[in-house]
């Protein structure tokens, strides 16, 4: 054999080699469709709110809330001590933004202060939005705030911070989408 036929047999042999690598390296070929890309986004937003309050809070003023509902309805109550919303709706109907204030208003007939005594006025609000399943399973947590102060009084100065309306015991603004 010439070196030609040779080195035309070796480059052959090699080329084939390299084909064979090639074609058992392609590893399954599945000619059945793509599955179609799941939810980008849950299939509900549940939202709750809470709001904490000192007894001296509920003892002398009434409280009012607003927030907005998970279909974005803007919502105002007089609440009572241990007061939560929670509600939840479908993902394409809930608001995009969601926003909670508390405020407090002496109330028209209030007990009788103690010069002596200490009056707790701590207060803290939660708002958490939830990523929820069809079933109403939690998801994920989409957003969660909170604010809190600790504050107490003595009762020869609660007279004077008792008769007036106290306009923000919490506030917050969230955007979920």
């Amino acid at each position: 054999m010439t070196t030609a036929v040779k080195k035309m047999s070796a480059m052959l042999t090699a080329l084939a080699v390299v084909f064979a690598i090639c074609l058992t390296s392609c590893g399954d070929d599945n000619d059945e469709p793509e599955p179609a890309p799941g939810a980008t986004h849950p299939a509900k937003i549940g939202v709750a709110y809470s709001l904490e309050l000192g007894d001296a809070w509920w003892d002398f003023f009434d409280i009012e809330v607003s927030y907005t509902t998970p279909d974005g309805q803007l919502q105002t109550r007089t609440v009572h001590k241990g007061w939560v919303y929670a509600a939840s709706t479908k993902y394409e109907i809930a608001a995009r933004e969601f926003k909670f204030s508390a405020k407090a208003t002496p109330k028209a007939s209030q007990p009788q202060i103690d010069p002596n005594a200490t009056y707790n006025l701590n207060h803290a609000y939660t708002f958490t939005a939830y990523g929820l399943k069809d079933n109403d399973e939690q998801e994920s947590v989409l957003v969660h705030g909170s604010g809190s102060a600790t504050l107490s009084m003595a009762g020869s100065k609660f007279a004077e911070y008792a008769a007036k309306p106290h306009e923000t015991l919490g506030s917050g603004s969230w955007k979920i989408k």
